[in-house]
């Protein structure tokens, strides 16, 4: 299983293995075509975005795909969340003006 936390540190060791061979690692370079699309490049940042309503809504929703998938049943949201607006709000914003530029 290759999950995204690894491929964004990136750990390639579960690949090396799986593929009997040694991959190179190197600086993650986001093509500008895909750029678009690209934020923060980590995990665990849900712990930001959920508040506890969510919690209390999707933790039970997602035990069995948590547990088939080895993830940890922790869901500690962050202590100070903090969501920097090029990740939200101005995320949304450039993702909107490029779609009209180019209608």
């Amino acid at each position: 299983m290759y999950r995204y936390e690894d491929f964004v540190r990136p750990d390639l060791a579960v690949l090396d293995q799986h593929l009997g061979l040694k991959l190179v690692t190197g600086p993650q370079i986001v093509p500008s075509e895909l750029s678009r699309v690209t934020r923060t490049r980590i995990a665990g940042n849900w712990r930001n975005w959920l508040t506890p309503a969510d919690v209390d809504f999707f933790r039970p929703r997602f035990a069995s795909f948590m547990r088939h998938n080895c993830y940890p049943d922790d869901w500690t949201l962050a202590a100070s969340p903090s969501i920097p607006a090029e990740h939200a709000s101005n995320y949304v914003l450039r993702l909107v003006a490029e779609k009209r530029t180019l209608s």
